[in-house]
C-alpha cells in the first residue's frame, strides 16, 4: 500500500485505490486500520472467496477512474508508475511494465523485460469491451492480455523498471527464481499458448463478478 499511495498522482486525489478483500476476515481488519490514513482508498469486501481474478473483474466494474492498473499484495510499485501510465494511455489501449524480482531485502540482477502478465493496465472502456478475466485459478492474467493485443494490438511496454515482485513461498510462476511450477498451472500455460497459436476465439468474455459490500 505504502509504494502505491507513494505516486505522486495521488497526492492530488485524482486517482482512487480499490482494495479487494476476498472473504479474508484477517485481511478486513488490516485493510481498516489503513482507511482513516488513505482518502483515496475504497474497501470492497466479498464475503464469499471467489478468487484473484473475481475479484479483479468486481474492483474493474466497480471504478470510477478512466484508467485501471492491476496490482497484488507482492508487487512494490515503483515512483513514477503512475505519470508513466497516465502519459501513455493518451497514445495505447494497454500497457505493461518490466520487473525486478525483490527477495530478503535485495533486488535481483535480472529485468524480466518481456513485463508481466499479472502487473499491467488498461484503459477502463478497453476493459469493458474486452468484458472481464475468465475466472481460472491462474494465469487469467495472459489470456486476458492476449484478447488485449487482438482486439487493440500490441501493449506500450515501459524501457524503465517500474515496479519489484516481492519473492515468496506462495510463488508458482515457472522460474528458478521464483520456484516451482504446479502441474494445474503448467496445463492451463498450455491452453493459453494454444489460443496464441490457434485460429479464432471469443475476444469478449461476458463478466463475472462477485456480490460485494463497500466497507466505509
Amino acid at each position: 500500500m505504502g509504494s502505491v499511495v507513494a505516486q505522486e498522482e495521488f497526492k492530488g486525489g485524482s486517482c482512487e485505490i480499490l482494495l479487494g478483500v476476498d472473504a479474508c476476515e484477517e485481511t478486513l481488519q488490516a485493510a481498516l486500520l489503513l482507511k482513516p490514513r488513505f482518502d483515496a482508498l475504497r474497501i470492497l469486501w466479498m464475503p464469499v472467496h471467489g478468487g484473484p481474478y473475481l475479484a479483479r473483474n468486481t474492483l474493474a466494474y466497480q471504478a470510477r477512474s478512466e484508467y485501471l492498473v492491476f496490482f497484488d499484495a507482492d508487487d512494490i510499485m515503483l515512483p513514477g508508475l503512475g505519470a508513466w501510465c497516465e502519459k501513455r494511455y493518451a497514445h495505447a489501449q494497454a500497457a505493461k511494465f518490466p520487473f525486478a524480482m525483490f527477495a530478503n531485502g535485495r533486488i535481483g540482477g535480472h529485468l524480466f523485460r518481456a513485463g508481466a502478465n499479472g502487473v499491467f493496465g488498461i484503459r477502463r472502456d478497453s476493459f469493458m469491451a474486452l468484458g472481464a478475466f475468465k475466472v481460472w485459478p491462474c494465469t487469467a492474467d495472459s489470456e486476458f492480455q492476449l484478447r488485449a493485443s487482438r482486439m487493440f494490438g500490441p501493449p506500450s511496454a515501459s524501457p524503465d523498471l517500474l515496479f519489484l515482485y516481492r519473492r515468496h513461498r506462495g510463488s508458482v510462476t515457472a522460474s528458478k527464481l521464483y520456484g516451482g511450477r504446479s502441474a494445474k498451472r503448467i496445463k492451463l500455460r498450455m491452453k493459453v499458448k494454444a489460443l496464441a497459436t490457434g485460429g479464432d476465439f471469443p475476444l469478449r468474455v461476458e463478466p463475472l463478478v462477485a456480490k460485494f459490500e463497500e466497507v466505509e
